[in-house]
């Protein structure tokens, strides 16, 4: 979500395309309180291009 993307980048900075950092449990909850998605379901960190997966 975009929301945890703001938090990781004031966080940690800017990262890069590949680096990932964890978000404490308690900002995800907070996150998911204020911008709760209608379904429930929540995905992790989806790559557009996951061909380097392969």
């Amino acid at each position: 979500c975009k929301q945890c993307v703001s938090f990781t980048w004031c966080v940690h900075g800017r990262l890069g395309r590949r680096i990932h950092r964890l978000i404490p449990s308690c900002a995800v909850s907070k996150i998911r309180n204020i911008y709760s998605e209608p379904s429930g379901i929540y995905t992790g960190c989806v790559h557009e291009n996951t061909s380097f997966l392969i």
